[in-house]
Formats: structure tokens, sequence, C-alpha cells
């Protein structure tokens, strides 16, 4: 009788060797897919980041009951910052820590071999803190050298001035020990303030003031917040299922999740477009509005816009200077500023698809970046200009048509932060040794 049984194994080995040529197949594939779907070559450490911050990022969802989401704004209310993130208690990338915000605790006590460095602005900021922080503490370290550098980032998406400056004064109110802050800002300062002046609220209130001080939600904006919820939700959980331990070493499935996730991103900003886009009564109340203010025309409106931006930073600055804070100011860069980039395919069919906030960019960028200049000449304020960062390449580093961009790019401006840092600590380091000798 013949022994069926290192046939049948034979067999096994032979199916499982084709399974697994199969799957390294696709899997190298799966990167030149990769390529020409998103124009840049597949980075496997990228794109776990890139879900890791979905799967652990706040959810729109009150997590509190599984049969029963009850749909919330994006971000709760703060008495003077105007909003946060929801606490999850962690951490880790992506998560909030008690305040809010991401990274340290910004009480957390500050030791004499440590440097507390605060990273605040809008999502951009979030996103270099998120993307790049480690890579920017350790370009830090050569400026201070013997040190520890900590981070936190007191930044969101959504964030402009003058939040920047209250969340200062916050925590400093509060007990904080900075000591250095990095405020990386503009898109925000510039296209939302405008939204703002354009549906007769203040144009300094926080984004979509006028939503988030209602006492009361009409059904349109209530079914609204519930589809945003329902999106918010489903984005989180594909990432979830994206980021197991069986699945996230996968480019197949992080390159088809990265596809789905793309689809419901730009869902959900389409989304929250329709929630803030919403009228406002002619009787709206105060709270919602402002004060009344004649800015006059548009051109005014805009020029009143750069002066908040201005004198926030320049009340930033002097409050770091009284407290023995180094404050360095940046603005970030963005691909409606024309000349800045060279676009790739990729890139230009984004900006092309923006014909709405893309076209304010476009006009206040150039002008942000004039008045920058001027702020430089006065010489009270360290800013500096990273519009300018991305002239010389044509990879493609936005991943959106707002202002976001890849890895990459956010390294980009971690160095570019780091480099002028360190440059300014160098110089003063001279000045100090010159001073000296003179004496």
């Amino acid at each position: 009788m013949i022994d069926k049984a290192p046939v049948q194994m034979k067999k096994i080995v032979v199916v499982a060797i084709i399974v697994l040529v199969s799957i390294g197949l696709l899997e190298m594939g799966t990167r030149f897919v990769y390529l020409a779907l998103f124009d840049e070559h597949y980075d496997h450490n990228s794109q776990k980041a890139k879900v890791l911050v979905v799967a652990t990022s706040n959810s729109t969802l009150d997590d509190k009951s599984s049969t029963n989401k009850k749909a919330k704004l994006p971000y709760p209310l703060h008495p003077y910052i105007g909003f946060t993130a929801r606490p999850n208690g962690s951490r880790k990338q992506g998560r909030y820590n008690d305040y809010g915000f991401l990274g340290e605790d910004p009480l957390s006590d500050g030791k004499p071999s440590e440097v507390m460095v605060a990273i605040t602005g809008g999502s951009v900021a979030a996103g270099v803190f998120t993307f790049a922080g480690e890579r920017l503490r350790e370009a830090l370290a050569s400026a201070y050298p013997g040190k520890d550098i900590l981070l936190t980032g007191i930044a969101l998406g959504g964030m402009k001035q003058p939040q920047q400056l209250m969340a200062m004064n916050y925590f400093l109110t509060l007990g904080s020990s900075f000591d250095v802050i990095i405020n990386l800002d503009g898109y925000n300062e510039a296209v939302l303030s405008m939204k703002n002046y354009r549906k007769g609220v203040a144009p300094f209130y926080p984004r979509a003031w006028s939503l988030y001080a209602q006492k009361s939600l009409d059904i349109e904006r209530a079914i609204l917040i519930t589809e945003l919820a329902s999106l918010a939700g489903t984005r989180q959980a594909l990432a979830r299922a994206a980021n197991s331990p069986l699945l996230r070493n996968s480019a197949f499935v992080l390159t088809t999740w990265q596809l789905l996730d793309n689809r419901l991103y730009n869902a959900i900003y389409r989304t929250e477009a329709r929630l803030w886009s919403g009228e406002l009564s002619k009787e709206e109340a105060p709270q919602v509005t402002g004060p009344n203010i004649n800015y006059g025309d548009e051109k005014s409106a805009e020029s009143f816009v750069l002066d908040i931006w201005e004198n926030a930073s320049r009340q930033m600055s002097r409050l770091a200077v009284v407290n023995e804070i180094e404050y360095y100011h940046f603005l970030q860069p963005n691909q409606h500023f024309k000349g800045s980039k060279s676009l790739s395919n990729a890139e230009k069919r984004l900006v092309d698809k923006d014909k709405g906030d893309g076209i304010v960019a476009r006009k206040m960028y150039p002008l942000m970046r004039d008045r920058l200049e001027l702020i430089q000449q006065r010489g009270d304020i360290h800013i500096f200009d990273l519009t300018q960062i991305y002239v010389d390449l044509t990879e493609t580093l936005y991943i959106d048509s707002c202002c976001h961009v890849n890895t990459r790019g956010y390294q980009l401006i971690a160095d570019a932060i780091a480099d002028q840092i360190i440059s300014v600590k160098a110089s003063e380091t001279s000045q100090d040794s010159a001073r000296e000798r003179t004496h």
C-alpha cells in the first residue's frame, strides 16, 4: 500500500510556495502601482505613520456608548483658547494629553538638563510635530548641547491667531516652563480669517465660530454633523484594521488603505465645508458674530487680517522676552503661492481642484510675505519665511488642496526650522563672545 502522506505534504509545500511567491509579487508590484497612483515612491515607514495617526486620532463619535453614538463637533469648546482636542489619555503619536494637545504635558516641570520646546499653530504645525518631531528634536540638540529636548505640540487643525497667543498666555498662567516656542502658521490666518469676514464673523474669532457659538442647530446642520461623525468613525475603523499587527507590514494593505482613506478624507473635507458654510441669520447674537466692526472694503479687511497676524506674533515675542523664552515665528509654505514650488502632476490636480480657499491663499500669501519682510526690517521678532523651501523640488510633497504635505515635506520644514534656530543661536553666541572681549 502506497503511503500518500509524502505526496500530500509535497502538494501542501507547492501550494505554500505558490501562495508566498504570489504574495511577494503582489507586494513588489504594489510599490509600482503606488508610484503610478500617487506620483511618489512608496515609503513603508511613512505609510505606517499615516495609518497610526488616523487610527489613534480623536473621533467625532462619543465612545462612551457602543449602541447609541452621539454626533459631536470636531473639537470641544475651550473658554480661553476657543477649542482643544478631546483628551484620550496617552502621549503616544497621534494621542492627546489632558489639556487637549499633542505630546508632553505642557505643565511638565522643567529640569535644568531639559529644554521644553512648544510647537504651536494649525494642522501643519501639528503635522511637523507628529511626522517630524523626532527629527526636529535631534536637529535642535546641537543648538542646546548637553540638554534633553522635550517637545509639546500646542497645535490643532484650524487654530489661528490669536489662538496661539491665547494658548501661550493660558499655559504660562498655569505654570508652564517653556524654554522655546516655535510658531508655524500663515495659511489659517489668511484663509480662515477671510472666510470669517465673508460670513459676517469677526476675522479674529476662531474657525467656524458661527457654528460653535450656536445655542441650537437647525436640522440640516445636525444631519451634517451626524454624517461627519459617521465618516470619521468609518475612517478611523479602517485605519485601526490596517494598523493591526497582521496587516500593517503589507504594502498592498497600506496602499489599499491609502486609496480608501483618501476618499474618506475628501468626503469629510466636503462635509465640513458644507457644515461651516451655512448662512447666518440677520439677527445672530454677538456671541456668534463678534463685535460689529466696519472693516470697509475687502482690501481693508485683508490689511486688518495681516495686522492681527503681526500684532499677535509681536505680543507672543514680548511675552516670551519677559518670561525668558526664545520665540521663533515661521511662515509656512503653501502650494497656492505661485512660484514657491515646481508642482508635480499630482499637485497640479490638487491646486486646480481648489476653486475656493486656494484663490484666497493665492491672493493673501504674497501680502503675508511682504508683511513678513517689513517685520524683519523692524527687527523685534525672530520671524522667517519658509514659503520657498520647496522651490527647487519637483517631487510630490503636498497631499491635499489645502496645505498639508507628506512625511518628506514635514521633514523639510523641520530641517528649515532647526537651521534657522541654530543660526540665531550661533549668531547670539558670537555676539556675546564679542561683547566679552570688548570688556
